[in-house]
């Protein structure tokens, strides 16, 4: 999972992940560190704005959860700030350095850095009860996969030669000739007379590997010193896809309304028939081909990176080239039937058919109506901390529906959230974002409105091991249950799978610039004209739909 810098103490993993980065760093070398310095701070809020600082604005933090969905293992990435100096956020803090500056091992001054993009390691850690596992060689993978959609050129990383030892040289990084510095004992970061400061002098190397390029898929230097890497990444690959595979069975085996498990079955077998062996790839139009392909070199995406790739751009091929009149998928696949019986070919008999149940409103958002209804049974409870659960009408004639009041669970208090580092979803306007648009480009401009699929009570997103105690619940018999996805009731949910569709677009910006806009489960998909329109849908879809391969956009 990657977290933005700039959102770390909103994240509803924070705290755990704090006791992990500060509980990793407790081993460290006291002949070299003080035993008072803490990785971050105590408290958890300052601990967080630290990180954020030293990550800085374009930086991002790669979490490793285990099967608790509890972060293990965590490791920050950010643009080089220096090749031959030391953390910045200790430097601008008025470090004793000779003459003010970092100098080099033989003394000399700094060169100057090149003008290359660099991107650096920070905050490498694993905790200790999960060391022995290969996290470290799991974190790198997933660093240089990020940077590399960077476009970067090297990934860098400092680091103490008295405290790590041969520890990077191992994960395949080669020290450069002439780099780091060294750091005088009484260093203190934080300038603060009172605090203790290194305890003797230390040499700052940094390491690279030179070999590591762009367009590669993994890190050259640890293909050669390693060569179960390409295994692993397979089978990491594998396991996330058969996880997915599972969550999406029992996603879509709880919806209750049977009409909307016979459309996704139809819908699912649609897009079957257009994906099988008869109709793709080997018999997909070359020229449907050759577009799959543009749109993934668009994208900076290599057929390398893991073994679904070209899998899943055919997917959300042919589910959104459907939409596209005068599109052939294939020159085989036998789908006139199944098309022909589909609500995509007649849109006009789909209009006329009642919306299946979907819902966004949590507790913050009700309507007032609905809460003056729901406070009325708590007028009735004699209990300080029962839930109330009732079922409402949605309108005259519509399907009941339940709500879970967690109003009672003072965790979840809108108080209590912190959503000032999130874009708030109610504040993004889709139908004037697309009236500017139009206005601007002219009369040619289209526009696509896609949606992820959720279930009625609940979005398809982990929920923290540490807010599920405070969303469970007990039914009317006395048996307990547990929210193991984030429930749509739970207060902040439209801000959760906000925050979790602009994680999975982010990273591709540059290419989608200002013309996709998301609102909670909502994406909106903006072009000047309808060719434009179907790489950017294409591409949206692939980006949604790709590893780990948790989110599915309802068609």
């Amino acid at each position: 999972m990657a977290i933005p810098a700039t959102g770390l103490s909103s994240q509803p993993c924070w705290h755990q992940l704090h006791s992990v980065i500060n509980e990793s760093y407790l081993g460290k070398n006291h002949t070299v560190f003080p035993p008072s310095w803490p990785r971050l701070d105590f408290d958890t809020t300052k601990g967080g704005e630290g990180l954020s600082d030293e990550l800085g604005p374009s930086g991002t933090l790669i979490v490793i959860f285990n099967d608790e969905n509890s972060p293990v293992a965590c490791a920050g990435v950010c643009p080089s700030r220096g090749k031959f100096g030391v953390n910045e956020a200790f430097t601008n803090k008025g470090a004793d350095l000779t003459n003010g500056e970092m100098v080099t091992a033989e003394g000399d001054a700094p060169p100057v850095p090149p003008q290359t993009p660099d991107w650096e390691i920070c905050c490498f850690c694993v905790h200790p009860s999960q060391r022995g596992r290969r996290l470290a060689h799991r974190l790198v993978d997933e660093l240089v996969a990020f940077v590399k959609l960077k476009g970067t050129n090297r990934l860098l990383t400092k680091y103490v030669a008295d405290e790590t030892g041969e520890f990077w040289p191992k994960l395949g990084f080669e020290v450069i000739p002439g780099s780091g510095g060294m750091l005088p004992r009484g260093f203190n970061p934080e300038r603060d007379p009172t605090k203790e400061g290194l305890l003797k002098d230390v040499e700052i190397r940094m390491g690279a590997d030179p070999k590591y390029k762009s367009n590669m898929c993994r890190h050259a230097s640890l293909l050669g010193r390693n060569k179960n890497c390409q295994f692993q990444m397979a089978f990491w690959a594998f396991e996330d896809r058969t996880k997915s595979k599972v969550f999406n069975r029992q996603w879509h085996a709880t919806v209750i309304d049977p009409n909307e498990r016979l459309r996704y079955q139809r819908q699912t077998g649609l897009f079957t028939a257009l994906t099988s062996k008869s109709a793709a790839p080997k018999h997909m139009v070359k020229t449907e081909r050759n577009f799959c392909l543009v749109t993934l070199i668009w994208l900076e995406v290599s057929l390398s990176d893991h073994r679904y790739v070209w899998e899943d751009i055919v997917h959300a091929h042919a589910a959104t080239s459907i939409f596209f009149p005068g599109v052939q998928t294939s020159t085989k696949a036998p789908v006139g039937a199944t098309w022909k019986s589909s609500m995509a070919d007649n849109q006009a008999r789909s209009r006329e058919l009642k919306p299946y149940l979907r819902e966004f409103n949590s507790n913050i958002t009700l309507p007032k109506y609905v809460r003056e209804q729901v406070d009325e049974k708590y007028k009735a409870k004699n209990e300080a901390d029962r839930m109330i659960a009732v079922t409402k009408q949605e309108g005259e004639g519509e399907r009941p529906s339940l709500l879970f009041d967690f109003r009672s669970s003072r965790d979840l208090w809108p108080s209590r959230l912190d959503f000032s580092k999130i874009r708030d979803p109610f504040s993004v306007d889709m139908l004037h974002l697309s009236r500017r648009y139009h206005d601007l480009v002219g009369p040619d401009a289209r526009f696509a409105l896609l949606r992820i699929w959720s279930d009625a009570y609940f979005y398809p997103l982990m929920l923290g091991y540490d807010n599920r105690t405070s969303t469970s619940f007990k039914d009317a018999v006395g048996r307990a249950w547990e929210w193991k996805f984030i429930p749509k009731d739970m207060p902040g949910s439209e801000w959760s799978i906000q925050k979790i569709v602009e994680l999975r677009l982010e990273q591709w910006e540059h290419q989608f610039k200002r013309q996709v806009m998301v609102k909670r489960e909502m994406v909106l998909v903006m072009a000047k004209d309808e060719a434009q329109l179907r790489r950017y849908v294409l591409a949206v879809v692939f980006a949604l739909q790709t590893k780990p391969w948790r989110l599915e956009v309802d068609f």
